[in-house]
This record gives structure tokens, C-alpha cells and sequence, in this order.
């Protein structure tokens, strides 16, 4: 069996995105796994002896090279895809090829575990296989239907649910209108003959061979490869990326024992695709305003955890930095007619109606919040990269003249040191 419709956790809406766990493959960037190592470490993962692994990987090995090294798909790759490396294309292969034990083969172990309730630990488990498997079927041309062709299909061995559960409310059945997701790799036909065939055998009635599972057909936002030419059996597959999103247009369970699902694939973000544009370094420089920071934030969702809980805090301590700031660059232009580079007053707005006193208590306010979550920063990141053109060394001795100034109500020092500082 080559292709291969796993039931890969359609049923679980709970997974989150690979994409919250992406400092698990930036080290790979410099060093990519070669397909040796990805295979050893999915077979450490789906329970493999040890004794056993190296046997495991020359099978499987001379299963993918005879496929790659059959001169009639060497011509077809060459032909199809030109710019394919053979490196890549043993990858892809050794996704179609079964292990020695089945249960044991790279795509049901990678599957499974994109497919875990624990999501992070799937991902470390299988990262390596991962992460080159995706590098090299990006190298593939995007599949696109033909007009004539509306409809993949996909057949699995196991009827999903499609009722609510009483004891697990938050178990999305599949219903109409429903939207789920298929979390991992999903292995998927433009022929209803192949797909049918990976239903569950049932026995047969009158001479007639019975099916049960589940039949899906799929239109839509299709993003996949079609991996025909690298399938060791030779069937015509269109393996669909993970973390593919779709809402059920119609369900019709058959009293013979097959659920029949009609659903429209959604446009999905594909998982990983930031990965080569950004290294992930908490202690990079970022641009001269908190806005930069704003704007990091809208892409939290390709970022690791790591990375947005560093990006949250630091966005945290800008804000009350430049609140610092803009008030005291409104209170000098009202209060003193002293108007600086208007650096910040874009920023805050000064109440009309606030005395210097009600000022000097807000701004006081303001520095000890900093230095209370400067401090808590510090503890748990190490460091702290200061906008603008000064050292954090300097900010804080600012903030310290700042506060003895509002005690000794120096306000002509602290416009001066002021403007000295936000000078660029």
C-alpha cells in the first residue's frame, strides 16, 4: 500500500499550528538533517528496536532508490520537474515506501505524530523528517485541478463522528457547516477508484465485496503536490500539506457502512513558509518606535512561543517607555513652550485639564512601572535591546534624573536632559 489515507486527527479540533513551535526546526537552516538522519530519528519514533534501525533504513533505502533509479521515472522527473535535485526526489519517494512493518513506515509515524494531542512533542519527535520532506516538495509545481476534474477524493478506514458527544462537547463532529482541520499530511486521488480502494474490507455480501470508512471529496483552496511519479505502486496522488482547514458541505452515512463527506477545502496559511526569511534571536535589533513591534505582533502566528512571549514583554516595556517620553514632550511644550523634535507626542495626548502636579504623579508612576518590569525582563531574557540612540545604561540613569527631578521640581533640567537624550 503506497497511498495512504491515514485518519490523521480530523476529528481533534485542539491541535495548535506547527508554526507556534517553529524554533524546533531553525537549527536545520545552517545544517539540514540528510535523509539518513530523518529516517533514523522517525524510526526511533514510531518504535523501531535499536538493534533493528540500521536494517530499517538500507530496506527502506533500496526500496527509494529502486524508484528514483528506474530509468522511465528518472525520464518522467526530469521532464516534470526539472529542477528537482535527486536528493529531493529519494525524499519524496521514501514518503510512498513502506517500512519492513508497515505500521512502521515514515508516513504513518510522521503523520501520527503531526496528529498528537501533545503537540510539541509530536513535532520533536519527527522534526527532522519533517522539515526536509516540506523543503523538498516546495521544490514541486503547486497542484491545480483541472477544470474538468472539480473534486479530490479521499478514502479512510474509519467512520468519523458524526454526532455530538455528550461526554466531550468540545469534539467537533462532522456535521454540515462544520468547519475542521486535517492536521497532518493528507493523501488524497483525482480517481474515485483509488480512493474507494482504502476503505475497510467488510466481508462480502452476495458475491458483492462490502466497504465501511469514511469517502471524502475535496474542492476548493487545493494545496498539494502531485507525488504520482515518486509512488512506488504507481497511483496517481495528490499529497495535500498539513494543517489544511475545510468546512463539510454534506454528509450522507450509507446503511452499508460508509460515511459519504462533501467538503470545501479553506485558504490555509502553509506552515514553516516564514522559516527561511527569519532566524529566531530575541536579542536582534528592531526599528525606533514601538510601532515596529506592533507590527511583529500581527505575525504571531509564525512565531515560535519563545519569540512572541519575548516580543509581548518587550512591546510591554515600550509602551511605558514612550508613554514616559510623549508625556513629558507634551508637558514641556504646554507647560514650559519648550517644543522638541515631536518625537512622541503622536503618541499621547496630554490631558488639558491635568495640573503639573497630577502630571509629575503620572509620570512617577510611569518610570517605577518601567524599572519594575525592566527588572522582571531582565530576569527572564538577559537582555534588553533600547530603541532610538541610547544605551539602556542611559535610559536609566534618564529615568533616575527624571524621578530626582520631579521631587525637586527641576523642570528646566529634565527639558534639558530631555532633549540631549532624543537628539539622533
Amino acid at each position: 500500500m503506497s497511498l495512504h489515507f491515514y485518519c490523521n486527527g480530523e476529528d481533534n479540533e485542539k491541535e495548535e499550528s506547527i508554526d507556534k513551535y517553529m524554533d524546533i526546526f531553525t537549527d536545520f537552516l545552517d545544517n539540514p538533517p540528510s535523509l539518513k538522519e530523518a529516517l533514523i530519528q522517525v524510526f526511533i519514533a514510531g518504535g523501531v528496536p535499536e538493534i533493528e534501525l540500521n536494517d530499517y533504513v538500507e530496506d527502506l533505502n533500496k526500496k527509494v532508490y529502486k524508484v528514483v533509479e528506474d530509468e522511465e521515472i528518472k525520464i518522467k522527473i526530469k521532464e516534470k520537474y526539472p529542477n528537482i535535485s535527486k536528493d529531493d526526489s529519494l525524499i519524496i519517494a521514501s514518503y510512498t515506501c513502506e517500512a519492513k512493518n508497515k505500521e512502521f513506515s515514515p508516513y504513518r509515524t510522521l503523520n501520527r505524530n503531526l496528529a498528537s494531542d501533545n503537540r510539541e512533542e509530536g513535532l520533536k519527535k519527527v522534526s527532522k523528517y519533517l522539515f526536509i520532506l516540506l523543503k523538498a516538495l516546495r521544490k514541486l509545481k503547486r497542484y491545480y485541478p483541472a477544470e474538468e476534474q472539480k473534486y479530490l477524493y479521499r478514502g479512510i478506514k474509519v467512520m468519523v463522528n458524526t454526532k455530538i458527544d455528550p461526554f466531550n462537547p468540545k469534539l467537533v463532529p462532522y456535521l454540515r457547516n462544520n468547519r475542521k482541520t486535517f492536521w497532518a499530511f493528507s493523501s488524497t486521488s483525482p480517481l474515485t477508484s483509488t480512493a474507494f480502494g482504502f476503505l475497510s474490507d467488510n466481508g462480502y455480501h452476495e458475491e458483492k465485496k462490502l466497504k465501511s470508512g469514511t469517502f471524502f471529496s475535496l474542492y476548493g483552496k487545493i494545496w498539494g503536490y502531485d507525488i504520482t511519479i515518486f509512488n512506488r505502486y504507481n497511483e496517481e496522488e495528490i499529497l495535500l500539506e498539513p494543517e489544511r482547514k475545510f468546512k463539510i458541505e454534506k454528509v450522507i452515512p450509507d446503511p452499508n457502512g460508509i460515511i459519504y463527506i462533501t467538503c470545501e477545502i479553506l485558504d490555509s496559511p502553509i506552515v514553516l513558509n516564514d522559516l527561511k526569511k527569519r532566524k529566531i534571536n530575541c536579542n536582534s535589533n528592531f526599528n525606533n518606535n514601538s510601532y515596529y513591534i506592533q507590527n511583529q505582533m500581527q505575525i504571531h502566528r509564525q512565531m515560535s512561543r519563545q519569540e512572541l512571549a519575548y516580543l509581548k514583554e518587550k512591546e510591554k516595556i515600550y509602551n511605558i517607555l514612550f508613554s514616559i517620553f510623549s508625556q513629558f514632550e507634551a508637558y514641556s511644550f504646554k507647560y514650559e513652550n519648550v517644543k522638541t523634535k515631536n518625537l512622541f507626542s503622536y503618541d499621547y495626548k496630554l490631558d488639558q485639564n491635568i495640573s503639573k502636579s497630577g502630571f509629575f504623579i503620572i509620570l512617577e508612576d510611569n518610570i517605577n512601572s518601567f524599572k519594575k518590569k525592566y527588572i522582571e525582563f531582565i530576569e527572564e531574557y538577559g537582555k534588553f535591546d533600547f530603541p532610538i540612540n541610547f544605551s539602556l545604561e542611559n535610559a536609566i540613569k534618564y529615568l533616575n534624573f527624571l524621578s530626582k527631578c520631579i521631587k525637586e521640581n527641576k523642570v528646566k533640567a529634565m527639558i534639558s536632559t530631555f532633549i540631549s537624550i532624543i537628539k539622533i
